[in-house]
């Protein structure tokens, strides 16, 4: 074999274990757990047995997190509603109203039954919407429905709420489905819809 392709293949396959051993280094160095399960809870407002704990059909994507060092999957169930009642959220909060409480989720581990209330990865949480809904608001500049999936809670100091940032997706018939990632349940914080 002439000396020049000797020494083009040896240099080709020092190259190709740089490539592997760069792979396994950053592989080594990556914290994160490898193949994430994630379980999806799906909660229908008809469903005789979600009755009354759910108000609007809703789906739960619920990724397993590290919990005493262990990877653990996780169980999403609907508690009875929480009455929000005529509490005002305020203004700083950009809460212009509460327009019903969705649902009152509860997460713990499904092997240990331990309850969880901060979540990394977080939750991604979707509540469709209706007409009526939709009704109730303005429109934004984008021609969607002004609608957030809010968090809250009772304190000492009366009621507290936060805005999830949230994703409005029309179904084009007057409805659609809000979508937004939870990164706290702060502990027991019921979801409700709101303008904006």
């Amino acid at each position: 074999m002439p000396p020049v392709i000797l020494l083009v293949l040896i240099i080709f396959a020092v190259l190709v274990l740089l490539v592997l051993i760069t792979q396994r280094s950053q592989e080594s160095n990556d914290d994160r757990p490898r193949d994430v399960q994630e379980d999806t809870y799906e909660f229908d407002d008809d469903n005789n047995s979600a009755v009354p704990t759910v108000r609007r059909r809703a789906r739960i994507v619920a990724p397993a997190q590290i919990v005493e060092g262990s990877q653990r999957r996780l169980v999403v169930s609907a508690l009875p509603l929480t009455d929000i009642g005529d509490n005002k959220p305020p203004a700083e909060k950009g809460i212009t109203a509460i327009l019903l409480t969705l649902m009152n989720p509860s997460v713990q581990t499904m092997d240990t039954k331990t309850a969880l209330y901060n979540f990394d990865p977080p939750l991604k949480l979707s509540f469709d919407y209706n007409s009526d809904d939709a009704a109730a608001t303005t429109m934004g500049a984008d021609g969607k429905p002004q609608l957030s999936l809010i968090t809250a809670y009772p304190s000492d100091s009366g009621w507290k709420f936060e805005r999830l940032a949230t994703t409005v997706e029309p179904n084009g018939a007057g409805g659609g489905t809000l979508t937004a990632w939870l990164y706290t349940l702060h502990p027991a914080d019921p979801v409700a819809m709101g303008r904006p």
